[in-house]
């Protein structure tokens, strides 16, 4: 069952914030949609590498905020 309970559940909790934070930005649902899109495989797959110096689950979290920051700045570039 490895890549389908964290990715639902990833899933669910990131869709779930941006949801709940919605109030603060002016971001709608297909927005959000396409974010958790892009943000899931990217923390899926950071979390293969098995690197001594530094935690996977570190890394869940950092890579998909990396990758998301130049897209979240061209989103809100368009008008």
């Amino acid at each position: 069952m490895y890549p389908w309970v964290p990715a639902i559940a990833y899933a669910t909790v990131f869709a779930g914030w941006l949801v709940l934070l919605r109030p603060l930005h002016s971001l709608d649902f297909l927005e959000i949609a396409a974010l958790t899109a892009i943000a899931l495989p990217v923390a899926l797959l950071a979390e293969y590498p098995n690197f001594r110096w530094i935690d996977d689950d570190f890394l869940m979290t950092i890579a998909p905020l990396l990758v998301l920051a130049p897209v979240l700045i061209a989103f809100s570039a368009l008008p």
